[in-house]
């Protein structure tokens, strides 16, 4: 009982001082208003006249007379429709770039405050709260620009936060929290298609290896209970099937797939009454979304090659039109024809595919030796800097290997460093596509980090017993 109010005492004060440090932060950084062409992409400024123009006339997601994605072809809704509801519900007469910034800003401090908040019911431990927080403010994941690309930057410390929570509190984890998870994962992929896909396969990780785990386990108590049956020669049953919990964990999966699908179901719902009433419900053929193919047809001309591919965005349309000339850029049958087309160049010369992946992985290996500017790694040796990334994720295993959980929390973060580098590997390996990375070399520090301070912490309270600032720090 008195731990339970002490955690509740230093939550609170927790949320105090995260509060304060939001506050610092928003009013002390840069927000622009006024931008020019040159300063950002035109596509921006799409979006903000379509935010104005559902302000001004109720027409959402149109750019003048045309469906938005008529003209600002090939980019992601969820931003500027977010922004749109935003702008209505607030009584906004008119939206400047300034408001594209400041919600940036927001959604920034509140993913980073949640995940502060979840490390701590993670490892009950104020310091390691307040560090992540502190470091995820300045790591530099947003710097006050009008685009989204930054924020998987944001989403993929919140993912891994929130899987490290689910496995440390297994025992008394209920399912329905999920629901947060997979609604944060649903608007992210509104927002930038894949980023919450992101979120599903970190959570497919985990469960597959916490069956692994489980399963090895049951096999070595499976085992121990065939020993013990055939010294008593007591008949045990084979299999043993529970269905009490069938019908429970259906419903939850259901709630939980809706939940994630019910931000697109909205957009798709918006853009649906859009044609019904503005253009006798007949829809675009042109792709609501970024899509993949584009970018995954160029980035195999990031090596030179025969065929000419370049990463270049006016090159796929030439490889488009000598298939059929009549399709337009952008539309869902360009990309169509480009899923085709990358397919059937990487079967013909497989050393295209391998060579654009092996120079793809030592340039997001060179990127990762820039990201050590803002991590204890600038502290060390020049000799030991550039493989403080590598450091830090064996320190991990070292440290964890012992512990079931623990180690889970390493394959977790394997993955999400897996996963954060595809952007990468399919279009090219730049700070533009790699912002992820960044996050989970980020996670990876951080965690390592905090490992040595529990072990310390630890150790100091074997040696100094009934201190009770350990268990506030």
């Amino acid at each position: 009982m008195q731990r339970n109010f002490l955690n509740s005492i230093s939550l609170c004060f927790l949320f105090i001082l995260l509060f304060g440090m939001s506050i610092q932060f928003f009013f002390t950084r840069p927000i622009k208003s006024q931008w020019s062409t040159q300063e950002a992409y035109i596509m921006r400024f799409q979006w903000l006249d379509s935010v104005n123009l559902y302000l001004d006339s109720g027409k959402i997601l149109m750019l003048q007379n045309n469906r938005l994605e008529d003209l600002s072809t090939g980019e992601d809704q969820g931003y500027p429709f977010i922004l749109s509801v935003i702008g209505k519900t607030l009584g906004m007469q008119e939206m400047t770039f300034g408001a594209f910034i400041k919600f940036n800003y927001l959604l920034l401090i509140t993913l980073g405050v949640a995940t502060s908040v979840l490390l701590f019911l993670c490892f009950n431990s104020l310091l390691i709260s307040l560090f992540f927080y502190y470091s995820y403010l300045r790591i530099g994941f947003y710097n006050g620009g009008i685009d989204h690309h930054w924020m998987l930057g944001a989403y993929i410390p919140f993912y891994v936060a929130f899987l490290m929570f689910f496995l440390k509190k297994r025992g008394t984890f209920k399912p329905v929290w999920f629901t947060f998870y997979f609604l944060v994962a649903g608007i992210a992929n509104i927002v930038r298609e894949g980023y919450g896909v992101i979120a599903i396969l970190l959570l497919v990780s985990v469960v597959i290896v916490i069956t692994i785990q489980d399963g090895i386990k049951k096999y070595k108590q499976s085992f121990s209970a065939r020993k013990q049956s055939f010294s008593s020669n007591k008949q045990k049953p084979i299999f043993r099937l529970y269905f009490s919990n069938l019908q429970k964990n259906i419903l939850i999966i259901s709630l939980l797939i809706l939940v994630y699908l019910a931000p697109m179901f909205l957009l798709n719902g918006v853009r649906s009454w859009r044609n019904f009433k503005y253009f006798d419900g007949q829809s675009s053929d042109m792709i609501t979304h970024h899509g993949i193919w584009h970018n995954a047809f160029m980035g195999l001309g990031y090596i030179p090659n025969s065929y000419g591919i370049q990463w270049d965005d006016n090159n796929p349309i030439k490889f488009v039109h000598q298939v059929n000339p009549n399709v337009g850029y952008m539309t869902n049958e360009y990309y169509s024809i480009l899923r085709g087309l990358y397919f059937k160049y990487s079967f013909e010369s497989p050393n295209l595919w391998f060579g654009n992946i092996l120079a793809k992985t030592r340039a997001i290996d060179k990127l990762t030796g820039e990201f050590i500017v803002n991590s204890p790694g600038k502290f060390l040796p020049p000799m030991l800097r550039n493989y403080f990334f590598y450091i830090s994720l064996f320190g991990i295993f070292i440290l964890s290997r012992k512990d079931k959980i623990a180690t889970a929390i390493f394959w977790l973060i394997l993955v999400a460093i897996l996963i954060s580098s595809i952007p990468g590997f399919i279009g090219a390996p730049s700070f533009l596509y790699l912002g992820g990375l960044l996050s989970a070399f980020f996670i990876t520090w951080f965690y390592f980090v905090s490992l040595i301070y529990l072990a310390l912490k630890d150790f100091l309270k074997t040696h100094w017993s009934n201190q009770p600032l350990f268990n506030f720090l």
